[in-house]
């Protein structure tokens, strides 16, 4: 049971932090689309 749930935990951190890493490496790519706002 044990080694299930240390392979869960992995898997789990995997999908999170790779998530999170892409999502990271690939703003500065699409920041520069945006277009400011003209202030109101």
């Amino acid at each position: 049971m044990e080694h299930v749930l240390l392979s869960v935990h992995v898997l789990a951190s995997i999908v999170f932090v790779g998530g999170a890493t892409v999502a990271t490496s690939l703003f500065p790519r699409y920041a520069p689309v945006a277009e400011p706002r003209p202030p109101r």
